[in-house]
């Protein structure tokens, strides 16, 4: 029996050893875990996506970290979005553009690009001259100087000087106005004759750059009934004439007088006017019949 006991002795000293050495690395690792706490992973859930993480664009600062396909998962509201809205106008002749956007809480600086698609060069930064790549953005607008009847594109980031940025940029795309055409100076003349007969004449006159079409009056002061539109039967008054030239029966004897305006789609000028006097017709003399006197019987 003190044999016995004498074994079991051996033995409990033999597995002394063993625990002091399972002690000393369990304290050890309590000690490492107190002095190098990881509580931003342990508190979150895993992503779904294969639990591949990444930092945020806010950093550790933002307290978490998120799938390194952000922005589909986020760990704090709006920290990977863009800018919440943006917008493009082109008020009045279309020569001015104001872009607008939302600011963004992480923000203290913006990066900014519009492109005039309308240029036919495609976009790149640095950009070309109707184009803007601006990576240094302070407000939530900006004014340019616009072409009428391009067609822009514009988006936006959110950045900021610690080098985070919104990974989305929020875009809009706007056209501005083409301004209306000035309205064209007059013709330098006009001109009428009545050739042969004076029972058709011509009227004809100068073009006038910036007119797509003129108005015509030419009224004939012989007839006694003045000058109205619509016009008697022997007038003219055609507000849609488009060519420069016009050729009409006219009355033998009588006097015109012959205007035109230039006009397009933003109104018409001051007049060309002239006046003239188709010729009358030669008469032929009707012979008289001949008398034959017959003698007294």
């Amino acid at each position: 029996m003190w044999r016995q006991l004498r074994v079991y002795k051996k033995k409990i000293k033999d597995v002394r050893l063993p625990l002091s050495v399972l002690t000393f690395f369990f304290v050890l690792t309590v000690l490492v875990i107190i002095h190098n706490p990881v509580p931003k992973i342990a508190q979150h859930t895993p992503s779904l996506e294969n639990g591949v993480y990444a930092l945020s664009p806010s950093g550790e600062k933002g307290g978490a970290i998120i799938p390194a396909s952000c922005p589909s998962y986020e760990h704090i509201a709006g920290d990977c979005d863009a800018p919440a809205w943006i917008s493009g106008s082109c008020p009045g002749d279309g020569t001015s553009a104001t872009v607008t956007w939302a600011s963004s809480p992480l923000a203290d600086h913006y990066w900014l690009r519009v492109d005039n698609t309308s240029d036919g060069d495609g976009f790149t930064c640095p950009s070309s001259a109707t184009d803007i790549c601006n990576d240094n953005q302070l407000g939530t607008s900006l004014t340019f100087g616009s072409v009428p009847g391009a067609t822009y594109n514009a988006w936006v980031h959110w950045a900021n000087s610690a080098g985070e940025n919104s990974s989305l940029a929020k875009g809009t795309s706007f056209t501005c106005a083409t301004p209306p055409p000035p309205v064209p100076p007059p013709p330098a003349w006009i001109s009428g004759s009545c050739p042969g007969a004076g029972t058709s004449a011509t009227v004809t006159w100068a073009s006038s750059a910036g007119a797509d079409h003129y108005l015509l009056r030419v009224d004939n002061t012989s007839d006694g009934d003045g000058f109205t539109c619509p016009p008697s039967a022997t007038d003219i008054c055609n507000d849609s004439e488009l060519g420069t030239s016009l050729t009409f029966g006219s009355v033998s004897g009588a006097t015109y007088n012959a205007w035109v305006h230039a006009a397009n789609s933003s109104g018409y000028s001051a007049p060309a006017s002239s006046s003239f006097t188709c010729g009358v017709v030669a008469r032929t003399p009707t012979p008289l019949p001949s008398v034959i006197e017959t003698p007294p019987q």
